[in-house]
């Protein structure tokens, strides 16, 4: 009987082990003069904040939970209230790490070192803000002013 107990617990142990629980979100911002930065969300209309983190060594704001987060777009907000960037969290996407060497609200210079699916959408993020570059350099008036 006790041996069966044992092989319980153990097994229990594994499986808990194995499974994914919480989020770890690691946002390496080389040039970012804030100290804090806030994890948001979209709910239809409205931005709600998720989590706050201050900044730790080496510029990172590290983003930690127990639980998962919901499925959906989340943002990584400056202490100004500005948006870094937008990136999507789903079942299998729970713990990310972002690098940014360029400017912090840069998407240019954004790399996510562990998911391909969010390098995707960040090149797709890039492709659209290249987009809107050149459409405001085609609408550029003779005298050299812009308008839009």
């Amino acid at each position: 009987m006790k041996t069966r107990i044992i092989a319980f617990i153990f097994c229990s142990y594994l499986s808990a082990s194995y499974a994914q629980t919480g989020y770890e979100i690691i946002v390496n911002l080389k040039n970012s003069k804030d100290t804090t930065a806030y994890l948001t969300y979209y709910q239809f209309d409205k931005t709600y904040i998720k989590d706050t983190c201050y900044v730790a060594k080496n510029r990172q704001f590290i983003f930690k939970g127990k639980t998962k987060l919901d499925t959906g777009i989340y943002s990584i907000v400056s202490q100004q209230k500005t948006i870094y960037f937008d990136f999507f969290i789903d079942e299998q996407n729970q713990k990310l790490e972002f690098k940014n060497e360029q400017e912090p609200n840069n998407i240019l210079g954004l790399n996510v070192l562990n998911s391909p699916s969010q390098n995707n959408f960040i090149d797709y993020l890039k492709f659209v803000s290249n987009q809107i570059i050149k459409v405001v350099s085609v609408y550029t008036m003779h005298d050299g002013e812009k308008f839009l």
